[in-house]
């Protein structure tokens, strides 16, 4: 993570959705006062366990609007900086893109500087089955034929991810089907630069991505 100079906020739905091997702090609160503590005590990123924090729709529309805010206040307060990871392997969370859309709001407003793309790092569907899926959970706001879809044999050329990410804007879906490690490597390089750039990302992550940002410096 030395390149991207961030810590890995990875939200997750219940404890035993900690992916193997990547053994960071676990937090279950999402107020300032914990997120404070979580950047002081963590190394490399910290989990945030959301289940049963919210029990419909409202509450959790307040909870990740809560999350967006004082992740940010947290990182100005503790001097740090962070990529948000929403872990979920199969889009089955009923709240995508609740989650998302309300993290995004609170960030932007915040920052003052709206998303380039929420990516989504997955190969448990197709990619047609995927595209249908995330057009439906979003009611259609976004189109399977403008989201940017990056397969294995796109994921070689670090330069060409890169003009690919590029092409995003306004918080469009990028799709990385793969789970291999070494063009996951590769899109992580092409992202850090695309972040370096000034461009802000959220991801939902499948557990290979994370841990490849977790063993990125080890």
């Amino acid at each position: 993570m030395a390149e991207l100079n961030k810590k890995m906020v990875v939200l997750i739905n219940d404890e035993k959705d900690k992916v193997q091997g990547v053994n960071l702090n676990t937090y279950h609160q999402v107020d300032l006062n914990t997120l404070n503590k979580a950047y002081k005590e963590s190394d490399k990123g910290f989990y945030v366990v959301t289940d049963s924090e919210y029990k419909d729709k409202e509450q959790a529309k307040t909870y990740f609007q809560n999350f967006g805010l004082n992740i940010v206040l947290a990182a100005i307060q503790s001097k740090n900086d962070y990529l948000a990871v929403i872990l979920d392997n199969d889009l089955s969370n009923k709240y995508f893109p609740l989650n998302s859309n309300q993290i995004r709001n609170e960030i932007s407003f915040a920052c003052k500087n709206d998303f380039s793309a929420e990516i989504i790092v997955n190969d448990s569907l197709d990619v047609d089955a995927l595209k249908n899926l995330i057009e439906e959970k979003t009611d259609g706001i976004y189109l399977k034929d403008k989201m940017i879809v990056l397969n294995e044999s796109d994921l070689v050329d670090v330069n060409a991810i890169v003009e690919a990410l590029s092409q995003s804007s306004h918080f469009n879906k990028v799709i990385v089907h793969t789970s291999k490690e070494d063009l996951l490597n590769n899109f992580l390089q092409a992202l850090t630069l695309c972040i370096q750039k000034g461009n802000y990302y959220i991801i939902q992550s499948n557990d290979a991505f994370v841990k490849v940002l977790y063993n990125k410096d080890h």
